[in-house]
């Protein structure tokens, strides 16, 4: 289930786009494993469009004692970067060029792309990482479709130190056509 929100930022063309884990979150089956949470790329309809994340949020819910830990990864079949077992299907986003993928628990991360960020979190907490205008100029950040077959994918992957744990994301993102 994808949750959609739209929100109008400064003027009619700047539109801030969101999608999320539902609200039962993705199961971290086996502890170690890293899972893709959400992942984010553009649609093949818009060859040569970007998209940006502006803000990355991730909970995780497990029993004292426990953490979450996180990567924020850049994947490219642009260079072959990057790697994950599991069926992908993404889904079309409202009035964006963005697809989204909510993971599903079967998706995990084979080969590492480029990290962008890292980090862990203890049991009931929450991270969040946003962007500020320096880091918009960073080009590994933002996701580009360069035609049918090259495009980049942003993955959030989290693992659990305990079997069964549960994480909660979601993805703002701006985006040029």
């Amino acid at each position: 289930m994808i949750i959609f929100h739209e929100f109008k930022k400064t003027s009619n063309k700047n539109l801030i786009f969101y999608f999320s884990t539902n609200y039962q979150g993705l199961n971290i089956t086996t502890a170690g494993t890293y899972y893709v949470a959400l992942a984010l790329k553009v649609n093949s309809l818009y060859e040569q469009g970007c998209i940006k994340p502006i803000n990355i949020t991730l909970s995780y819910d497990a029993g004292p004692s426990n953490n979450c830990s996180y990567q924020l990864q850049f994947h490219s079949t642009y260079g072959s970067i990057g790697s994950t077992t599991g069926t992908l299907t993404y889904g079309t986003l409202s009035y964006s060029i963005g697809q989204s993928l909510v993971g599903d628990g079967t998706q995990t991360l084979t080969s590492d792309g480029y990290v962008l960020s890292s980090g862990s979190l203890n049991s009931q907490n929450s991270i969040n990482l946003s962007s500020n205008d320096f880091e918009l100029l960073l080009p590994r950040a933002i996701c580009t479709r360069y035609n049918s077959t090259l495009f980049d994918t942003l993955f959030l992957f989290a693992t659990s130190s305990t079997n069964n744990a549960q994480v909660f994301a979601s993805i703002d993102f701006i985006e040029l056509i």
